[in-house]
């Protein structure tokens, strides 16, 4: 057992493995779904005798996941596992558990098995008969609370906007990727990384193949509203300048304003017309355009503090443990 630092470079050395299909699963509190979930896995792609491996990333569980980990290891020779020091998050694990991922294929899939593994099929199929790089699942239907339902649907909706989608295409976590895009995600020194952006900003062949969506069979999610509103607010303010072209549009829309403003209330000294000073409109003007003004600051601001976060970006990846694959992946 290795234990000593940040692997990046077992992405070069392990690249001509002769794997096509690497199963990636971010894994954070899952000991009672992951026996069942590694089963399964084998099950549906032992069906079509093709080489393969798993890659489990465990993101500083506080279970005995590390432990099954390492039982699941020991009983087969096909599966690679990373443990962190502590939890970075699931968009930090899944980049970084790419990098050992050797397959020309990449599947990545939640660990709750509410991604069922024998959907895994339906992906490969399709990107296989198709010129698509990425495929991701389409969930004919949601096993999820309303008021996350309701959050996923105006999320995506929002996705859609920012990045000009075709209503038809479903982002999710459950997709196959090809190696080449891959190669991008783990290569990429974004501050804040999410594949499913860097995917859209890399290639425009991504397509959807319908999937089921199961029932939550163990435990409870950890996805709260708190969270859901954090990664709507990261979607909007890290990766794109929406909020500064909002800022701008605002800033000419009231520089045209005062100028007509300023224009009309000339006319209307010239033409006598005035006899009291506007005082509350003096002071709605001050309040108003100062409220903007510091609004837009702090807008400003925020973007200079990402900036500064990108530029003094280190790697985070701390590991703890590191299993290697131990056969040659029959």
């Amino acid at each position: 057992m290795r234990t000593n630092g940040i692997y990046r470079a077992e992405f070069i050395e392990r690249r001509e493995t002769g794997v096509e299909f690497s199963v990636l699963v971010p894994v954070y509190n899952s000991a009672l779904s992951l026996p069942e979930l590694v089963e399964r896995i084998e099950v549906v792609i032992n069906k079509l005798g093709r080489t393969y491996e798993i890659v489990l990333m465990d993101d500083g569980s506080t279970d005995n996941s590390w432990a099954l980990i390492c039982d699941l290891y020991e009983h087969r020779n096909n599966i690679c596992a990373i443990r962190h020091m502590k939890n970075l998050g699931y968009n930090f694990s899944l980049q970084h558990g790419l990098e050992f991922c050797t397959g020309e294929f990449v599947i990545t899939l939640d660990d709750d098995l509410q991604h069922p593994p024998e959907e895994i099929l339906k992906l490969i199929n399709k990107i296989e008969e198709s010129d698509a790089d990425v495929v991701f699942g389409n969930y004919k239907r949601k096993h999820h609370q309303g008021w996350r339902n309701l959050g996923s649907k105006l999320y995506f909706k929002l996705v859609q906007f920012l990045y000009d989608l075709p209503d038809e295409l479903y982002i999710t976590s459950f997709r196959i990727m090809r190696r080449r895009i891959v190669d991008q995600i783990v290569t990429s020194t974004r501050a804040e990384p999410q594949a499913g952006f860097m995917i859209l900003k890399t290639t425009h062949r991504i397509e959807n193949v319908a999937v089921e969506h199961a029932e939550r069979k163990y435990g409870a999610s950890g996805i709260k509203l708190s969270k859901m509103i954090r990664l709507t607010v990261d979607l909007v303010l890290h990766h794109t300048t929406l909020p500064l072209q909002a800022i701008t549009a605002i800033g000419m829309i009231a520089m045209v304003s005062s100028a007509l403003l300023a224009i009309t209330y000339l006319s209307r000294y010239l033409l006598h017309q005035i006899g009291v000073d506007g005082f509350t409109t003096l002071v709605l003007l001050i309040l108003g355009f100062g409220g903007l003004t510091a609004f837009g600051i702090g807008i400003l601001g925020f973007y200079l503090s990402r900036l500064l976060e990108q530029s003094t970006y280190n790697l985070p990846y701390s590991v703890r443990n590191y299993l290697p694959p131990s056969g040659d992946h029959e």
